[in-house]
């Protein structure tokens, strides 16, 4: 038997997961991502006779110019096009023997007013851009925003094999849709007074008319209502043309709550010589809901004029996580023929990196991906720890307990070192978005690993391949706003948060990322720069180590953020004693009754302990020790403790508190791996102790002998 309260937690879980469902329906535009590497694929074709069809329509004529029929109250209404919907389409124009094949998407999502354009130009040559063989077009009447996306294959015409596609990207109004329409399909502006545009547009045209109910007639297998309408232009050349308009029957159910959807639209000039356009739609959806990226800008479309509504996201002080490095290369094989075969190899370089501008400090964890033989690579593990206070390099194997110091190779970059045009150096990140060739463009929301995820590109030069690469940038962004520029008053600040993922892409080749760049577990409110050890780069006479007191509700103060707390002592000891925080080791807390205990290990210079310049006017380390003593002993030793650092706020960092170290506190201690506290050193006697102990024996051997002849006396 079923226990109540179990039959009754299952009934609990079963709602839980139908109002889940219900929601999850209900908000469709958060359903998943968009399948655009699959809608164009296996597009309809409709294999229909031209010339066939312009013979049946001659037929249905009495003679040129078309003569329109009476409009019947009986007759049924011409449907109109629904507010939002998603189609196939395939576009036929015969002119004088010249044809035109066009497939395609078309879509238009009404609550948001904005639509995609996609077409194939593959069937067909583009007499004004012979070179196209695709071009996307978004749409935002919110915007105002027309954004034309070609591809061109200089293969067309050259007819050489293995050319890279180019794409390319310019960024224009709506009203520039109609021109760029009229040169793709080669007829008139296809809007017709609705807001989407395209093929599609030319379905709302016939409202317009004196149309008249044609009958039914069977299409593609279906019933449909047929409607036409003569359009008579004297003043345009006596132009004289016949729409025909196909909708399914509302008796005939294709998934659309009964209602019609259009088939196919013709078009004839009944002239000799004169035109005949048809096009025909496949898998019409009405009231479509688009995913949440499915009317988004591709994220490696960088637009030429366009301009972005938000602020791209800001610089962060420091930060850490966890990422993965994947790349791709060619390389040639012998193909056991006495030729060559090219094979593209990737890899994977997982890694663990840490981040700090304030310190000017980087560090990547890994292991060298050259090291064969599972069984012995995890003893390898490397800590490259750069310090671009000294412009110095630290190698630590800390399971081989080896260690080396050498200046900063650029050669052995992940990406976190760029080298100036006057050969200095600087900190970077794999990811920064500093000295870009364009302003960052924002490209809409787009789902990343499962999540939502705010989109930026941008163009850099890439000084290795000397070209430009175009880079994208993903944001986790749960909080960003529906329908962008909804109301324009209202400025949209974004909500990025966390970095997780970059894609690089050659700016001139076709769009497949030459590097993938996964970010995890990323960390920028706790700093963890004072937590990197080089200790095992310096021997035991190379290093000192000191405990001195702060105040007793210094952590409390601190809303007992210990990592933040330490991170604030090290940039102090560090200013103090003029050296680099990378210096100022192993910094640990104890508290205590009276005081919270400070206990940290202060390094010798690096020019002393390796052959290595680094930076001279840093002091050594007794000299490090002299000037952080003075400082604390003279109540200046001040401790500031910040917390933030967020990517979206003008102030990167809050400050949390501030209070004095105590003076007169600081003491040298013992400190080994076995006694991470430290014990205080115990000095050898100086030569005033001596003498003090001296004069203290006389006085100590005067009174000795004072009661010795007084108690002498007494026996007497």
């Amino acid at each position: 038997m079923t226990p109540r309260c179990c039959v009754t937690l299952m009934a609990v879980v079963v709602v839980v997961v139908v109002v889940a469902a219900l929601v999850g329906e209900a908000a469709g535009v958060e359903r998943g991502p968009a399948d655009r590497a699959t809608r164009m694929k296996n597009l309809r074709k409709s294999n229909v006779d031209m010339k066939a069809l312009r013979e049946k329509y001659l037929k249905m004529l009495k003679g040129y110019p078309c003569t329109p029929m009476q409009h019947s109250p009986d007759d049924p209404p011409l449907p109109t096009v629904p507010d939002s919907f998603m189609t196939q389409l395939e576009f036929n124009l015969d002119r004088d023997g010249t044809k035109r094949v066009i497939h395609g998407v078309e879509m238009y999502d009404g609550p948001s007013r904005r639509g995609v354009n996609d077409y194939d130009l593959g069937a067909g040559v583009v007499a004004s851009r012979p070179y196209i063989v695709r071009e996307e077009i978004h749409y935002s009447h919110n915007l105002d925003e027309a954004l034309f996306i070609k591809s061109d294959n200089p293969c067309i015409v050259t007819g050489e094999e293995g050319c890279d596609i180019y794409k390319h990207c310019t960024a224009g109004k709506i009203k520039d849709m109609s021109a760029e329409l009229q040169e793709i399909f080669g007829i008139v502006d296809t809007s017709g007074g609705g807001e989407f545009m395209g093929a599609m547009g030319l379905m709302e045209f016939g409202p317009y008319f004196n149309y008249t109910f044609f009958g039914v007639d069977e299409c593609r297998g279906a019933r449909c209502q047929v409607f036409q309408a003569c359009i008579n232009k004297p003043d345009e050349g006596n132009t004289s043309l016949l729409y025909s308009y196909y909708w399914t029957t509302k008796d005939w159910d294709v998934q659309n709550n009964g209602n019609s959807v259009p088939m196919y639209v013709d078009i004839m000039d009944p002239r000799e010589g004169g035109f005949i356009l048809h096009v025909e739609f496949f898998d019409f959806r009405r009231e479509w809901m688009p995913a949440l990226d499915e009317l988004e800008a591709p994220v490696d479309a960088y637009c030429e004029g366009r301009i972005s509504r938000l602020d791209p996201p800001k610089p962060i002080v420091h930060f850490s996580y966890k990422s993965e490095q994947v790349g791709g290369i060619n390389v040639l094989v012998p193909d056991g023929q006495g030729q060559t075969e090219s094979v593209h190899l990737r890899a994977m370089f997982p890694q663990e990196e840490w981040y700090d501008y304030e310190m000017k400090i980087s560090r990547v964890d890994y292991i060298p991906f050259f090291i064969y033989g599972a069984d012995r690579r995890f003893e390898n593990l490397t800590q490259r720890i750069l310090d671009f206070n000294q412009d110095l390099m630290y190698m630590v194997r800390p399971r081989l307990s080896a260690c080396s110091i050498m200046p900063i190779n650029a050669n052995l970059s992940w990406g976190d070192v760029e080298v100036g045009e006057d050969g200095s150096i600087r900190m970077t990140s794999p990811w920064d978005w500093d000295d870009l060739s364009e302003p960052m463009q924002y490209n809409g929301r787009h789902w990343e690993r499962g999540m939502i995820a705010d989109v930026w590109v941008g163009i850099k030069p890439n000084p290795t391949v000397n070209l430009n690469e175009t880079i994208v940038w993903y944001f986790a962004s749960p909080f960003t706003n529906d329908i962008l520029a909804k109301d324009a008053a209202i400025s949209l600040p974004t909500m990025d948060k966390v970095p997780i993922k970059l894609e690089k892409y050659l700016s001139f080749a076709e769009g497949l990322p030459h590097i993938l760049y996964h970010m995890y577990n990323f960390e920028a409110i706790i700093p963890l720069t004072h937590n990197h050890d080089v200790s095992l780069c310096f021997n035991h006479d190379q290093m000192r180590h000191f405990t001195f007191d702060l105040p007793s509700n210094a952590l409390e103060k601190s809303l007992f953020l210990r990592e933040n707390l330490k991170y604030a002592v090290v940039g102090a000891l560090a200013e103090a004693g003029n050296v680099s925080p990378i210096r100022i080791n192993r910094l640990e807390l104890k508290k205590t009754d009276t005081a919270l205990q400070v206990l940290f290990t202060l390094l010798e210079k690096p020019s002393k302990v390796a052959d290595v310049e680094g930076n001279m006017e840093e002091n050594t380390m007794d000299a490090a020790a002299s000037a952080i003593k003075a400082t604390l002993d003279d109540s200046q030793l001040i401790i500031i403790v910040m917390y933030g650092n967020s990517p979206d706020e003008g102030k990167k960092n809050h400050l949390i508190t501030s209070f004095t170290a105590k003076p007169h506190t600081m003491v040298e201690v013992e400190r080994s791996e076995n006694l991470p506290e430290g014990i205080e050193v115990f000095k050898g006697y100086s030569s005033g102790d001596m003498a003090g102990l001296a004069v203290g024996m006389i006085i100590a051997g005067l009174l000795m002998g004072l009661g010795g002849m007084y108690l002498y006396g007494r026996k007497k």
